[in-house]
């Protein structure tokens, strides 16, 4: 499940960051691409914290999934918020929420990149046969 978060984590990466050849592909299909990478991100937030990481606050992962799961969902509802369709912005309500976490949009940006190199270099870790954090 590792591999699925940290690709999910990516996505949500490229939409919030414009990293070159991908960006300007999500960008021209903004509405359905948001939606698409916005509920990737809020159903793999949702699981991270409230099934892996709530389960497991006693080891360094359920802490991280915790963390990642909190950092993923928050960056979800930017995404909505910012390119999602009129349907997902009036279902969700997210546009009172963008206003409130817009000024730790950085700091959200930040998390998630930090989280997404703790799960990337542990996987390439875990190919290699090297010790991982406990």
């Amino acid at each position: 499940m590792g591999i699925v978060v940290a690709v999910i984590m990516l996505l949500g990466l490229s939409m919030r960051w414009p990293i070159p050849f991908v960006y300007p592909r999500l960008v021209s299909a903004a509405p359905v691409s948001a939606n698409i990478v916005g509920a990737l991100l809020l159903l793999g937030g949702l699981w991270n914290s409230l099934w892996f990481g709530l389960r497991h606050l006693d080891t360094f992962w359920g802490v991280a999934a915790l963390i990642s799961g909190v950092v993923m969902s928050v960056t979800a509802l930017l995404i909505l918020a910012e390119w999602g369709s009129a349907f997902t912005l009036a279902y969700l309500k997210v546009k009172n929420i963008d206003r409130q976490i817009k000024p730790l949009s950085l700091l959200v940006n930040i998390s998630l990149l930090g989280c997404f190199l703790l799960y990337a270099v542990t996987l390439v870790q875990l190919n290699l046969g090297m010790p991982i954090i406990q």
